[in-house]
């Protein structure tokens, strides 16, 4: 049920947000707990037609080390997974 709620929830407020982009940076905001759970947000940014600023999370993901590396190996399979391309 979670993937589906996932993909609903991409089709309803990522996907059409992102309709307008014609270029976009990304960025990840990086959480580390002591438990051993670090986290990162993918978060896509862009300026509107309106030259508003506009952020778009699009996932939060757990990873096994929070490295410059692992993020880079991480985003291309995200914004495949994401269906951003």
């Amino acid at each position: 049920m979670l993937p589906a709620m996932v993909t609903k929830s991409m089709d309803i407020h990522v996907l059409p947000k992102l309709a307008s982009a014609s270029i976009v940076s990304v960025s990840f905001d990086l959480w580390i707990s002591k438990g051993g759970i670090d986290t990162f947000t993918l978060v896509i940014n862009y300026l509107s037609k309106n030259w508003n600023l506009v952020h778009v999370i699009v996932g939060l993901f757990e990873v096994n080390e929070l490295t410059g590396l692992c993020m880079a190996q991480q985003l291309p399979y995200l914004i495949c997974l994401k269906n951003l391309v």
